[in-house]
């Protein structure tokens, strides 16, 4: 494999990110740029091959074969290459109702066959960074939901606090009934 790239986002931000890159070869990979996933042409042709196919259980993998400037030329700048090409790209998701988290990309230079054994070992790769990925984006999204909530316990304290102090006001001032 002459490049091979993982982009990493979360599902509510619009931009990814390269999280991963090792390149020897003529593809470019400008890393330093955002890029707009949700638009990016080339991210949801991916995507939406992955949808397409049946097999639940495992990532999709997706084998894209022609020229890198047919294949890359409705991306957003992030991604330029060689004459030739076949690319490999599988979304970072376990499961086919789970939102995916990125995707990665195997390129190569040469109209590589892809065997089942290299396609399982990608898959495999591809699982281990999605729980990974899944994991650490779990842990960030419940530590803001914590946040809030304890923002949230912050100002019930503080009503339930004035609440007791309007009704202590209420019954040290009240007459006291003789018997």
């Amino acid at each position: 494999v002459e490049c091979l790239a993982v982009l990493r986002w979360s599902p509510e931000h619009p931009d990814a990110t390269i999280a991963g890159l090792v390149n020897r070869s003529k593809f470019q990979v400008n890393s330093s740029i955002s890029i707009p996933w949700q638009t990016d042409e080339f991210i949801q042709s991916i995507l939406q091959q992955s949808l397409e196919t049946t097999d639940a259980s495992l990532p999709k993998v997706l084998t894209l074969r022609g020229t890198a400037s047919g294949l890359t030329t409705n991306n957003s700048g992030w991604l330029s290459g060689a004459n030739c090409a076949s690319l490999v790209g599988v979304p970072l998701q376990i499961h086919a109702e789970d939102p995916p988290l990125g995707i990665v990309l195997a390129m190569d230079c040469h109209q590589r066959h892809w065997s089942a054994a290299q396609c399982e070992g990608l898959q495999l790769l591809v699982r281990e960074l999605t729980v990974h990925y899944r994991s650490q984006y779990l842990i960030q999204y419940l530590s803001q939901k914590q946040n809030q909530l304890q923002c949230l316990n912050w100002f019930k304290q503080r009503h339930l606090e004035h609440l007791c102090r309007l009704w202590t006001e209420q019954f040290s001032s009240a007459p006291v009934p003789e018997k």
